[in-house]
């Protein structure tokens, strides 16, 4: 049975996404918002009428049409039902957003090691302790990794595709606010960008002869 177009829109009921075990096979790395999905408002709360399904699940977890209507069509027909059927493939993850959730992506930074997705030591950023919880990607990289607002939006897009080749190149700028010399523990340089092996050694000397003080003026 196809149902129609406003039918599928004009369904209200609560947001099947809150566990892994009711999401259709969706997991992480589709890159879906705010999954597993914690809007306990999702189906209306008091007095607050309820919402469309589809306006949830566009707004808050990022699903083009396509996806939702796979997912409503479902519970229209078969209701809500644990542990939920697989109707998205975990090796398929494309075609099932609406946009790329760069700036509400919420995931564990996975900025544990260097030569994750291309950043090395030398690029200054730092590295998160691994025991990082849900977190706003975008924002994190920007205040946390002192990233730049290029790279931070790459980077979000590929966390959130969970593109594994994408890569940063060795020698790209990727922190623009300040990076921590290699050299001076204690010393930042700010709007500078990276030193290179070559200009270290030359760094190196000038410190020898020139207090800090003046070198971050």
């Amino acid at each position: 049975m196809k149902l129609t177009e406003n039918e599928i829109l004009s369904f209200i009921g609560p947001c099947p996404l809150y566990s892994l075990a009711s999401s259709f096979g969706l997991d992480m790395h589709h890159g879906l918002s705010y999954f597993p999905c914690r809007d306990v408002l999702a189906n209306g709360g008091g007095h607050i009428p309820a919402p469309p399904l589809w306006q949830h699940l566009t707004s808050y977890h990022n699903l083009n049409l396509s996806s939702l209507s796979i997912l409503i069509s479902h519970l229209i027909l078969h209701g809500y039902s644990s542990p939920s059927p697989i109707l998205f493939n975990s090796n398929n993850t494309k075609n099932i957003l609406r946009t790329t959730p760069r700036y509400s992506l919420m995931k564990k930074c996975p900025l544990t090691n260097y030569g994750i997705y291309g950043i090395q030591f030398e690029h200054g950023t730092r590295l998160c302790s691994g025991y990082t919880y849900n977190t706003n990607i975008y924002s994190h990289l920007i205040s946390f990794h002192k990233m730049t607002h290029d790279a931070s939006l790459r980077l979000s897009r590929a966390i959130a595709f969970n593109d594994k080749k994408f890569q940063f190149q060795f020698n790209e700028i990727i922190v623009n606010e300040y990076i921590k010399c290699p050299l001076l523990k204690l010393c930042q340089i700010r709007k500078t960008p990276r030193l290179r092996n070559n200009q270290c050694h030359l760094f190196k000397k000038i410190l020898e002869k020139t207090p800090v003080k003046n070198i971050s003026n």
